[in-house]
C-alpha cells in the first residue's frame, strides 16, 4: 500500500496510526485469553468501540465456549487513510495485517483446523476521535483481502 490518499497533519496521522495499533493489540489481547461476556457487562478494550467491540466480544464468547485461544501476535505492516467523512469526522483506513505468526489453538495446544496464520490480510476500519484518541468503530475484511 502506498502513501495516504488524504493529507493529514503529522500529529493527526500519528494519532491514527496509534489508534489502529491499539485496536489490533486490543483484539489480540482479548482473544489470547477469551471469556464469555454477558450483555450487560461494561466492556472496555483499548482502541475498540461500537460494532467492532461487539464483534470482538462475540468472537471472544465463541472462543471461550470452544476452549480456544489465539497465540502469536499480528503485526500491522501498512496503513492507508482513504476517506474522511466530514459529517462525522471519521476516517476510513485500509490496514494490512500480517497474521503469519498467529494461530488459534485448542486447550491441549493443538491448532484448530483452518486457523493457522494466513499471511497478510487487508482490513477496512473506520476510526473516530474520542477523548483525543482515534478508536476503531467498525471493521471488515476488504473485498480483495490480499496485501
Amino acid at each position: 500500500m502506498g502513501a495516504d490518499t488524504l493529507d493529514l497533519p503529522p500529529a493527526e496521522r500519528t494519532a491514527v496510526v496509534d489508534g489502529v495499533d491499539a485496536f489490533v493489540d486490543g483484539q489480540s489481547d482479548v482473544l489470547a485469553e477469551p471469556r464469555e461476556w454477558a450483555p450487560d457487562d461494561d466492556v472496555r478494550v483499548p482502541g475498540v468501540v461500537g460494532s467492532a467491540l461487539t464483534d470482538l466480544m462475540v468472537t471472544s464468547d465463541e472462543y471461550a465456549r470452544n476452549g480456544w485461544k489465539v497465540v502469536g501476535e499480528p503485526k500491522v505492516v501498512a496503513q492507508q487513510v482513504v476517506r474522511r467523512d466530514e459529517a462525522t469526522g471519521s476516517l476510513v483506513v485500509r490496514v494490512c495485517v500480517d497474521n503469519s505468526d498467529v494461530r488459534v489453538v485448542e486447550k491441549d495446544g493443538s491448532t484448530v483446523p483452518n486457523s493457522a496464520g494466513g499471511g497478510r490480510s487487508l482490513n477496512v476500519v473506520t476510526l473516530f476521535s474520542a477523548d483525543s484518541e482515534w478508536v476503531v468503530q467498525t471493521q471488515r475484511v476488504a473485498a480483495r483481502p490480499d496485501c
